[in-house]
């Protein structure tokens, strides 16, 4: 079991631009994750992005990048790397959910809400989740 020596999480990049579209929209986020490693220190970048394109339109686009930065007591590398594939991620969501919430809602927009997910119960390939 991964035992953290310290854990630190930081807001990246934020930005959102309203095209002030009415009518109902479906919400559609792309998420993406990608892990980098540099001495004992382990770093999850998460992605969440919402576009207005032709083929979903949204009246916003909205791109949020949260890091974590983990340091673990010593471990082996296979250990450490499926917890950041997998419980890094469960513990880093909800801040980039409450983010995006509190971006958008400060944006006097409407909060977007982005789903609840279970990451035990869902399929992550290739930093796509």
């Amino acid at each position: 079991m991964s035992v953290i020596k310290s854990m630190k999480i930081q807001v990246k990049e934020a930005y959102i631009k309203n095209y002030f579209l009415n009518g109902t929209y479906e919400l559609k986020p792309i998420l993406n994750f990608s892990i980098s490693k540099s001495e004992n220190k382990y770093t999850l970048f998460m992605k969440m992005e919402i576009e207005n394109t032709v083929d979903n339109p949204f009246p916003i686009d909205m791109k949020v990048i949260i890091s974590g930065i983990f340091e673990f007591e010593s471990d082996s590398d296979d250990e450490i790397d499926r917890f950041m594939k997998k419980d890094a991620i469960q513990m880093m969501y909800p801040y980039l959910r409450s983010y995006v919430m509190n971006l958008s809602a400060s944006s006097m927009l409407s909060p977007i809400v982005l789903p609840i997910i279970d990451v035990s119960r869902i399929k992550i390939e290739d930093g796509v989740i």
